[in-house]
């Protein structure tokens, strides 16, 4: 059965606002998509269309090599055919390179390059990530991202890479990089369809599985692994190529891919095993196709001429330079033509607008370095001060001076003219809170909500309503942190480092001073403390929720993502199904016998066990990690927040009931440790903290910093009240529905108190 997604009442609406977008400007919608929501339905649609042709390919198998052929799976043909892949040699380049072709072939890779292994982003979430397979895609992801280390991010290798090759691109999330005039539009058809992927992990399992595969088995064939000596020959640092050059590494994550595809056809019915294994297949061909793409426009390039002439550069400057150069130039001609007839003409006449430069007083072809092109109007005072480049003005006065050396232009072909592209409008972004999409949601119960956070991928409509919800949070901690009767510890405060280490430890040593030292018999009755854990459950089933979302493209090279993407590995187990906490929280249930439905399910959120109050934590951690950019601030309070509360007397406490009972405290005890205020969780979130308020301080100042930070202590201050009232209404709740137990197990104590005391 597929699983269908629900893209929100203007889909169709969206899908013809994105319809013409060519590619390299999806690119920034969809790296961005958290807050364009409205690209889904185009992103879909883009992988569908790609997928389809594919699906053609495969049915046409004259159009593919042979060991791309689809055949029937059996383990073995599986097994035969990825050596048959392995072995195959793609045609290597043989050009010495120029520094000028490196450096193309450096910003074609860069889009994809950039973004290695941005297919996965999404890959484990808090519906899916206590999964044998899911645990297996998230830790090649992890590598991709140098696991928590900025240092051994891909994508940071490779911007090393560029700049080593003197390559100075924008950040990948800006629009400057989708616009930069080095780039190819093709360049960008790779990482739009892997970003597109990306946005429906669940839908495209078994393709993402296949794109993955096909990039293990066949990317130590790309372009740059190739031209390594050439590029290590001019001073290029090849760190990042060499990740795909250790065979030993590379081995061992073509093994651990190949090893996940045959677990997951395994548990398959014989019924479907098939139809999922064409679906693994058609990723693989797609990857394949598109990285040919790839390749196509870097061989295409280095099979011209390897030096441009002069006349060359010159035309590609002037062409890029013209849609900004219209209505700029006032009664100016040349001749008896206005300059700005000649930008205004539609296509550009490049070819001809050199001529008519030549014949002007601009250039003085006898003694070019008179020439007003490059002395006078360039200068200060002049018309065009400032408008070029340094790279620019040596290529005018390249050209200015080939000119007198016989650099004639009918020696050289003659460039069409130039269509030029009118100005972009972008598409607005989505509003906070005024979509139609949030009538869809408006009755929706805590539980429904819960069933929809908790699939935020399958219902990408809801993501209105998680921020509606997200506000209110925050507007009720807003108005109780203004409040006199708030706690000493909760009340805000002027940030400063000092100021900030003094306050946490004093929450901490107010919660460890709290602890009393156990002493039995235990004065909670067993079902309560069974009962606390089934209440907990919708929180525990969505541990690390708060933060599944931080390491997406765009983000995951920054020190804030990776700090926080730590945490989030090690509540999902660091890819380990038997250390991921909701899996260590449900068999604590099982030992009790309490035997959940799937946490995706809405037969979860359903349970009559549940109390209604038990979704209100979850709902919170869930609706922030929709908006890992606009709601970062929210995400850090939240975040510290949740660590401190692992420590201290309510957990120690738990522990001792639970171990009193014999019941399977282990979750509770992990958190203890992991969570710890010298190293652990506690120490990362207290990091994060001061380093994302020295960013703001660095590049906004002193107020806009301080104004984060009351953001910041917001979030804190909402999930220490929620997480409050969850822990006195079930004290309430307890007392009520287990008065029996209680009257019982005080009687008993009491009896075993007087026995004791003679």
């Amino acid at each position: 059965m597929s699983i269908q997604v629900s893209l929100g009442k203007q889909v169709a609406i969206n899908l013809q606002r994105y319809a013409e977008t060519p590619e390299r400007e999806l690119f920034y919608y969809l790296i961005n998509s958290d807050e364009y929501v409205s690209v889904l339905p185009r992103a879909k649609h883009l992988v569908e269309g790609y997928l389809a042709q594919t699906t053609v390919s495969i049915n046409t198998s004259e159009q593919l090599p042979q060991w791309l052929e689809s055949f029937e799976y059996t383990p073995e043909a599986f097994s035969a055919r990825m050596e048959t892949i392995s072995e195959q040699n793609h045609t290597h380049l043989q050009h010495t390179l120029t520094p000028d072709q490196s450096q193309y072939i450096l910003c074609q890779q860069a889009p994809a390059a950039l973004l290695d292994g941005a297919w996965l982003q999404n890959i484990s979430l808090a519906a899916n990530c206590h999964d044998e397979t899911i645990a297996s895609l998230f830790c090649i992801y992890t590598q991709k991202i140098g696991d928590g280390n900025t240092r051994h991010h891909y994508g940071n290798l490779y911007r090393d890479l560029l700049r080593s090759g003197r390559v100075y691109l924008p950040e990948i999330n800006t629009r400057l990089f989708t616009t930069h005039r080095d780039i190819q539009g093709t360049a960008f058809q790779k990482p739009v369809f892997e970003l597109a992927l990306s946005l429906f992990p669940r839908v495209y399992l078994p393709e993402l599985i296949g794109y993955t595969l096909g990039h293990l088995v066949s990317g130590q064939h790309s372009v740059l692994l190739q031209q390594e000596p050439a590029l290590k020959s001019q001073g290029v640092d090849t760190r990042y190529i060499q990740q795909y050059h250790e065979s030993e590494s590379l081995d061992q994550q073509v093994q651990h891919i190949q090893s996940t595809v045959m677990k997951y056809l395994a548990q398959l019915d014989d019924t479907v095993r098939q139809a999922h294994w064409q679906r693994i297949w058609s990723g693989l061909v797609t990857h394949d196709s598109l990285s040919n793409n790839l390749r196509t426009i870097v061989h295409l390039r280095l099979d011209t001429p390897q030096k441009k002439t002069p006349h060359q550069k010159m035309l590609e400057m002037v062409i890029a330079k013209a849609p900004h150069a219209r209505n700029m130039h006032r009664n100016k001609r040349f001749g008896k033509r206005y300059i700005n007839d000649w930008f205004a003409d539609e296509p550009f006449d490049a070819e001809g607008f050199l001529n008519a430069l030549i014949a002007s007083p601009y250039v003085n072809q006898k003694s070019p370095e008179k020439s007003q092109l490059i002395t006078r109007s360039v200068a200060f005072g002049g018309p065009m001060f400032r408008i070029f480049t340094d790279a620019e003005m040596d290529i005018m006065e390249e050209w200015v001076h080939s000119l007198s050396e016989g650099g004639a232009i009918a020696n050289e072909a003659r460039m069409p003219p130039v269509a030029l592209n009118k100005p972009d409008v972008l598409p607005p972004p989505m509003p906070a809170l005024v979509s139609p999409d949030l009538a869809t949601y408006a009755k929706s119960k805590k539980r429904d909500l819960y069933y929809y956070f908790v699939n935020a991928d399958v219902y990408p409509d809801v993501m209105p309503t998680a921020k509606q919800v997200a506000a209110q949070y925050f507007k009720e901690a807003r108005t109780a942190m203004n409040k006199r009767k708030l706690p000493p510890l909760q009340r805000f405060f002027v940030y400063s480092h000092d100021a900030f280490e003094s306050r946490i430890q004093q929450i901490y040593q107010s919660e460890t001073n709290a602890y009393q030292r156990f002493v039995a018999p235990s004065t909670v009755p067993r079902e309560i403390m069974v009962w606390f854990t089934q209440q907990y459950a919708a929180f525990t089933m969505v541990d690390g929720s708060w933060v599944q979302n931080i390491a997406k493209a765009g983000m995951s090279h920054t020190d804030i993502s990776a700090r926080l993407f730590r945490i989030y590995s090690d509540e999902v187990g660091n890819a380990d199904t038997a250390m991921n906490h909701p899996n260590v929280y449900r068999r604590l249930l099982e030992g009790e016998g309490i035997h959940m439905p799937p946490t995706a399910s809405r037969e979860f959120s359903m349970q009559p066990e549940l109390l209604d109050f038990s979704f209100d934590l979850p709902l919170l951690t869930l609706s922030i990690s929709m908006f890992p950019k606009a709601m970062l601030p929210e995400i850090i309070g939240v975040n510290l927040a949740i660590e401190l509360s692992g420590l201290g007397k309510d957990y120690m406490t738990i522990i001792d009931e639970l171990n009193y009972w014999k019941v399977d405290s282990y979750f509770f005890t992990l958190h203890l440790t992991i969570d710890n205020i010298a190293s652990g969780h506690t120490a990362v979130a207290m990091e994060t903290v001061h380093l994302y308020l020295d960013q703001v301080l660095t590049t906004q100042g002193h107020d806009v910093m301080q104004r984060e930070w009351e953001r910041i202590w917001v979030a804190y201050l909402a999930f220490t009240r929620v997480a409050k009232k969850f822990e006195t209404t079930l004290e309430t709740k307890a007392g009520f529905k287990f008065i029996g137990p209680l009257i019982s197990l005080t009687m008993k104590n009491r009896k075993a108190a007087k026995l004791k005391n003679g």
